[in-house]
C-alpha cells in the first residue's frame, strides 16, 4: 500500500472517523472531570 493510497483512503473515510474523533475528544475530558 503506497502513501497516496493511504491518504486517499483516509480522505474517503474522513466523514466516518472525523466525527468519531471529535466526539471522543469532547467526551473523554468530560468523563474525566465527572468521575472526580
Amino acid at each position: 500500500m503506497s502513501i497516496t493510497d493511504a491518504v486517499g483512503l483516509a480522505l474517503l473515510l474522513a466523514p466516518i472517523w472525523f466525527p468519531l474523533l471529535a466526539v471522543a475528544c469532547i467526551l473523554l475530558p468530560n468523563r474525566n472531570t465527572t468521575t472526580k
